[in-house]
């Protein structure tokens, strides 16, 4: 849903719209959509024993940490910038942006943050052929059989996203299952009603851009 998306990619092409328009469309679903699922993470990581919460601190303690992840952070605070604005501004398709901020990302890796060497950056670009190539046949089978739904990517049994989220945190699809339909129930089902049903969600930054007249 968030920009540069597939999914409105491909739906700008079916139907002749603006990819842009398509784009501004989803950010206030999105928005809406990422706020839910952070009060639904909430309560679901509240009732497992395996995660810790860290110690108060004080005010003035947060404020410099928040300082200092945030100089750490501005190249990869950066690539969303250059991304919509690129697409925004005319100077790169969304394809091209997508490419672009490949290698943003691997010069930020190896030469900025010096975190990925070439072992592991040729390794990261294999698991990403591979994350890619099951989201295709996903995509594909899904296509034949019809289930290829808004919900489709995130919903059992087929659930593209719910099988590469499995094989990258390394845990049986099985426990993922409970969280994913609650994340639905209460996080998906809600943004898709509100927005089927109260226009100006989805359609007032297109408007505001010019786009809808």
């Amino acid at each position: 849903m968030i920009p540069p998306s597939l999914a409105m990619i491909m739906y700008a092409f079916v139907t002749g719209q603006s990819v842009a328009a398509c784009f501004l469309a989803t950010m206030g679903p999105a928005l809406m959509l990422a706020v839910l699922f952070c009060i639904i993470n909430v309560f679901i990581v509240r009732k497992m024993p395996s995660i810790e919460v860290p110690p108060q601190r004080p005010f003035k303690e947060h404020v410099t940490l928040l300082k200092q992840k945030s100089q750490a952070a501005v190249g990869a605070i950066l690539m969303p910038v250059m991304i919509l604005g690129g697409i925004y501004g005319g100077i790169m398709t969304p394809t091209e942006a997508a490419a672009s901020a490949v290698v943003y990302s691997i010069i930020l890796g190896c030469f900025v943050y010096r975190e990925m060497k070439l072992g592991k950056t040729l390794f990261l670009l294999r698991s990403s052929a591979v994350a890619t190539g099951t989201m295709v046949l996903m995509t594909f089978f899904a296509a034949i059989l019809g289930t290829n739904l808004g919900m489709g990517m995130m919903t059992p049994p087929m659930a593209g996203i719910l099988y590469i989220g499995a094989r990258t945190g390394n845990v049986t699809i099985d426990k993922m299952m409970r969280p994913a339909l609650m994340l639905i129930l209460f996080g998906s089902i809600p943004t898709i009603l509100l927005t089927t049903f109260w226009e100006p969600l989805s359609i007032y930054l297109p408007t505001l851009a010019g786009f809808i007249h």
